[in-house]
Formats: C-alpha cells, structure tokens, sequence
C-alpha cells in the first residue's frame, strides 16, 4: 500500500514537472508570437492610404499628411524620410519641407 503511494506521488510529480516545461515551451512562443506581432501592419490600413494617396482630388499637403503618417506606422529611417521628401537632405530643399519632421 505504501509503495503504490509512494509510485503515484513519482508520477504526480513527474506530471507536475511536466506540466511546468510545458507552460515554459507556451511561454517562450506567446512572446516570441507578440513580438512578432509588432511589427505587422494591418493590411486595410496601408490599402485605404495607398488608396486616398492615389486618389486625384486628395491636395498636396493630404498626401504629405499621408505619406508622413504611414512613414511612421512603418518605422522608416531618416534616410527613407529624406527620400520621400518629409524631411530637408542636408543642403538641400525637400519638397516636404513643410510636413512635420520626425
């Protein structure tokens, strides 16, 4: 009697131990999912800018506004900004001038 005990206390904590590598492995891969996931970007969000930036009645400035927010949600560098025209290249006259630097 003692014995069968004494096996079903090993098993429990083998289970136990068990249980615990794997809340470890689900851990592990819910943070290394999230920190995937911030770095996705909604789909309907860059088709409804490239959309309006695309369309003819939308000003200048609009898509200034547009082309600067969308550099932002996608993290680009200062030179990707200094491309697009969002911020002055040093010595130079950028289109964007007047947008907002960031």
């Amino acid at each position: 009697m003692v014995a069968g005990l004494e096996e079903e206390i090993e098993r429990a904590h083998h289970e136990i131990g068990e249980l615990k590598r794997r809340e470890e492995e689900m851990l592990h891969k819910m943070k290394k999912d999230s920190d995937a996931l911030e770095f996705m970007v909604d789909r309907r969000i860059i088709n409804k800018f490239l959309v309006n930036y695309a369309n003819p009645n939308s000003s200048f400035e609009v898509k200034l506004q547009m082309l600067d927010t969308m550099s932002k949600i996608l993290g680009f560098s200062h030179e990707e900004k200094q491309i697009l025209g969002l911020i002055k290249a040093a010595g130079s006259e950028s289109i964007g001038a007047t947008a907002n630097p960031s």
